[in-house]
């Protein structure tokens, strides 16, 4: 992903410390480039943690990094259509997002979500609380989200279901499925 403010990934970096409290061994690979890369990595420095924060730079196929991963995990503060969420699903991979405005919600519930307040268990994947952009006043919502990984890490069941059920899903957003939508929409018309 882009590393810009946005994507929120300062949140997930503060969340990622409760995780390690768990489990130490965890690691946090972010895959892109961006004008946040060096706050990021002084923010994960400062936080005593850079030895399991990695920043891998824009790759030109990010599913050989996603399909490594246990858990994929999104803190984006405003979206429209979430293209890694697809793309861990085709990879099996669980996936953990911020239920902001738009894409999230519809695409990890199967419907339109009103506002999350808590960690949500949904169809697809797990959904949390959006962050704002006030860093300060989020800190409950990083424990929240550091809970989900936990949890969803804890629990290897749940992430082979939710891996299974988002492969599924992703194939909603093929380029099979759209050509057949679009097939369909041009056949009313003939």
């Amino acid at each position: 992903g882009r590393l810009e403010k946005v994507k929120g990934y300062s949140q997930l970096i503060n969340s990622f410390v409760y995780v390690l409290q768990s489990i130490p061994s965890a690691t946090l690979n972010f895959v892109g480039s961006g004008s946040e890369l060096e706050n990021l990595k002084t923010l994960a420095h400062n936080l005593g943690i850079a030895n399991n924060v990695n920043f891998l730079g824009a790759q030109t196929n990010p599913y050989s990094y996603i399909s490594k991963c246990d858990i994929c995990v999104q803190t984006s503060l405003t979206e429209g259509f979430m293209n890694v969420l697809i793309e861990s699903g085709f990879c099996r991979v669980p996936v953990i997002s911020t239920a902001c405005k738009t894409g999230p919600k519809e695409i990890i519930s199967g419907e339109f979500e009103q506002e999350v307040t808590n960690m949500k268990i949904c169809k697809y994947g797990i959904l949390v609380p959006k962050f704002s952009s006030d860093e300060a006043a989020e800190e409950s919502k990083r424990k929240l989200l550091a809970q989900a990984m936990i949890y969803l890490a804890k629990n290897k069941n749940l992430q082979i279901q939710l891996g299974e059920a988002l492969n599924r899903r992703s194939q909603d957003f093929s380029l099979k499925k759209y050509s057949e939508q679009i097939n369909l929409l041009v056949s009313r018309f003939i």
